[in-house]
């Protein structure tokens, strides 16, 4: 009777461990999908909505015309062409400019004759600080004008 006992008693701990087992697989496995969906979706998708609203923020400041997503040009003001980036939680104090991006951007001001810049607005203190270069490409902040919204309406003037 005691060996029966035994072996009840190994048949259930065999059970419970499978049990375990299944559940911990099944928990990694939501939690990674749930991370893939936020970091993968949701989490770019927030900061490009951020990064449109600081856009538009700017356009408004300076009197400009913000443009559709798939423009060249992020910022029209008369013949000023603006190109803007929003750091949000870059380490790197750097914006970039794909290449071809950035050719396409100068073909087109060329073309329409616009004279091209780059401004860039920091969030990542809490504040906006905005940052200034003529032309378009990738450029650290520390090789860009900082300045203020008063000093982007007089210059695009």
């Amino acid at each position: 009777e005691r060996q029966l006992v035994a072996l009840d008693s190994d048949t259930q701990k065999k059970r419970l461990k499978g049990a375990l087992t299944v559940g911990a697989v099944l928990a990694i496995v939501l939690l990674g999908g749930g991370s893939g969906v936020y970091f993968g979706q949701i989490a770019p998708e927030a900061e490009h909505r951020r990064q449109i609203s600081e856009q538009a923020r700017l356009a408004t400041s300076i009197g400009g015309e913000s443009t559709e997503d798939n423009l060249a040009f992020d910022v029209l003001l008369g013949r000023h062409a603006i190109e803007v980036k929003t750091v949000i939680d870059n380490d790197n104090d750097k914006i970039t400019v794909h290449p071809k991006s950035r050719e396409r951007k100068l073909t087109v001001a060329r073309k329409e004759k616009l004279k091209p810049h780059t401004v860039a607005i920091d969030v990542r203190s809490g504040r906006r600080e905005y940052y200034y270069r003529s032309g378009v490409g990738a450029f650290r902040l520390g090789n860009m004008e900082r300045v203020s919204l008063r000093d982007l309406r007089e210059r695009f003037a």
